[in-house]
């Protein structure tokens, strides 16, 4: 069994003398995690500020660095695998820069990516006409649904990654910690908070490692995640907490992620609404297929625009077609929604960036 060794010195004052006494606490680690209570339901809200730097999304893209605005909504059900979550902020299309908004739901068996119409400026333009509002998937690996900054949610709620479950794995929510799959490595500060870092064992690729800091002040909770390649730290999440709640609630998270110039600020996130175990009604899981709306099914070989009643209608290539022989569209260019909205642009930037460095 894995422990830490706490040492801590106290001072004994007697008539004519201070003493200092060494006292050696040993933690087991499966009793720092069994201590961490996930709540049954989260209800949470998070706004701040989304840092770009320079070239982060290819060679002068951006020319230079940008900051704007980000909100992050989350509902979730632990216990019934249910997930949901809302995105406003800046992404980058094809378009350029501009504001977009996505919804995000998962049960763990299906994965709905929603990006409105209503909300996305980008769909106005003809080019983008036809991409698809709602994209249906069947494996989360493929599912764009949580960005970095998500993980401090599930971090904070008590879930941390197990031998078999990638961080931020929506599809197995209900799962408990796996004190096995972490061992002890180590005391450190994050200012005068003192914390026990933990080592996970190989991640899918044995070259990665997570590494998870546990503040005992606050009941064990975690308020850092580093993830190593190669022992190269690529990002980082630390959690800030608010002490006057029975459970402490996360206040601020900041999202640290390497450029050329080491590890670099990239969001700056406030808690706005925190709430635990409150009602969340079963619609919020769920998105509606809607008459008019381009779906983009896991089995269809085409998008298509869906009927009065939600039903298959003409895919995608015939109403190009039918519009190009009437020549009100004489060029429609179809890009992936997931390069346009929701954060998915930067997603498949780091996923080449991590494919690089693990070759």
């Amino acid at each position: 069994m894995q422990y830490y060794t706490l040492i801590a010195l106290t001072a004994s004052v007697g008539l004519n003398d201070v003493r200092a006494e060494q006292t050696t606490t040993l933690v087991p680690v499966d009793r720092l995690l069994g201590t961490q209570q996930t709540p049954s339901r989260l209800i949470c809200t998070f706004e701040g500020t989304l840092h770009t730097p320079k070239d982060a999304v290819s060679p002068g893209i951006p020319s230079e660095p940008r900051t704007s605005q980000q909100k992050r909504s989350y509902y979730i059900d632990f216990q019934n695998n249910l997930y949901r979550r809302e995105v406003e902020r800046e992404s980058f299309g094809g378009a350029g820069f501009q504001n977009s908004f996505r919804i995000d739901v998962s049960d763990g068996k299906e994965f709905k990516e929603y990006s409105p119409k209503s909300k996305n400026m980008l769909f106005h333009s003809g080019k983008y006409r036809y991409n698809p509002e709602l994209v249906l998937r069947k494996n989360s690996a493929t599912a764009l649904i949580l960005d970095r900054e998500d993980l401090s949610v599930l971090l904070a709620a008590g879930k941390l990654p197990t031998r078999s479950i990638s961080f931020g794995d929506v599809t197995q929510l209900r799962v408990a910690n796996d004190p096995s799959y972490y061992t002890a490595s180590g005391v450190g500060l994050i200012g005068d908070l003192e914390c026990l870092i933990l080592q996970s064992g190989p991640t899918v690729d044995p070259r990665n490692q997570y590494e998870v800091w546990l503040a005992p002040a606050l009941s064990n909770a975690a308020v850092r995640f580093a993830y190593r390649l190669r022992g190269n730290e690529l990002f980082r999440l630390d959690i800030a907490y608010e002490h006057d709640h029975k459970r402490p609630r996360p206040s601020r998270v900041q999202y640290f992620s390497q450029a050329a110039t080491g590890l670099v600020l990239r969001a700056d996130l406030r808690c706005v609404d925190y709430r635990e175990d409150a009602q969340i009604p079963a619609s919020m899981f769920d998105v509606a297929i809607t008459p008019g709306m381009i779906v983009q099914r896991p089995d269809a070989a085409d998008w298509y625009q869906a009927g009065e009643n939600g039903e298959r209608g003409k895919s995608v290539r015939e109403l190009v077609a039918l519009e190009s022989q009437s020549g009100l569209l004489t060029n429609v260019i179809i890009i992936f929604s997931a390069l346009a909205i929701g954060g998915g642009g930067f997603a498949l930037y780091w996923s080449r960036i991590l494919r690089d460095r693990a070759r």
